[in-house]
């Protein structure tokens, strides 16, 4: 009994997680109210599954080690119970995304704006500190510049009120990903690489036709056909007139 006792104050210790204890004033409240303001997203025509959800996240935060369903589930529901309930709650339940999304939005006005960020680090689960979660592998089913632009095109569509979209060089340095957000009417801040080339006037692009003479098949490939060349970023500092233009250093800000 000693080494339970123990065991549970040592996990609800705020020194232990580096929180001081004003940050955990309330705590058991304020996690009922925002457990109470999203229940309404797990519910679905037949049963309530939101209840799961409450059990679930105080077995997260009370369970010291061994954060798995069933050492959840003995410990919040029943010394028996084999945390079944709780992996088809986290497998199979549906849940609205969107209604998530509007639920914050409209809880926390500051959402509104602001930057949506694209960024290129992966986060890998082995298993053994996560409940339920298998190892993982990233960026394995598709292309991350074409997984990153279906997530900017489903928050926009779920509502997110943002003004621009913020990316690296790993997706700026995609001229296709570019094109799409400018298709989408989206505003955008890009880094691309140093050697990207970039056109100072728009060309027009088009297949030429095929002149007179010429022996061999038509011409099938676009090509520039109003003469004008690409420059290299690196070399825009030639061009100090350039409208727009504005140089930065990145450590700086912009």
């Amino acid at each position: 009994m000693k080494k339970q006792v123990y065991e549970r104050d040592v996990v609800l210790d705020p020194q232990r997680w580096g929180l001081p204890m004003e940050a955990v004033a309330n705590l058991a409240d304020r996690l009922q109210h925002l457990w109470t303001r999203f229940r309404v997203c797990f519910k679905t025509k037949t049963p309530d599954p939101s209840k799961h959800a409450w059990s679930y996240l105080r077995g997260l935060l009370t369970t010291r080690t061994g954060r798995n369903y069933a050492n959840i589930a003995r410990r919040v529901i029943d010394p028996g119970d084999d945390g079944q309930n709780f992996q088809q709650f986290t497998s199979d339940s549906p849940w609205s995304a969107g209604a998530v999304f509007q639920a914050e939005v409209r809880q926390r006005p500051e959402l509104k704006g602001g930057m949506l960020t694209l960024d290129e680090s992966g986060d890998k689960k082995a298993g053994s500190q996560s409940a339920g979660v298998a190892r993982q592998y990233l960026g394995t089913f598709s292309p991350k510049s074409q997984l990153g632009l279906e997530m900017i095109l489903r928050a926009k569509s779920n509502g997110l009120p943002f003004h621009v979209v913020g990316c690296d060089s790993f997706y700026g340095r995609d001229s296709h990903f570019r094109a799409a957000l400018d298709k989408e009417g989206l505003l955008y801040l890009a880094e691309v690489p140093s050697d990207t080339h970039v056109y100072l006037e728009r060309p027009k692009m088009g297949v030429p036709e095929k002149p007179l003479g010429h022996r061999g098949r038509p011409f099938s490939r676009q090509q520039v056909l109003n003469g004008v060349s690409p420059v290299g970023v690196r070399q825009l500092r030639a061009y100090p007139d350039l409208e727009g233009l504005r140089y930065a250093r990145w450590n700086e800000g912009l």
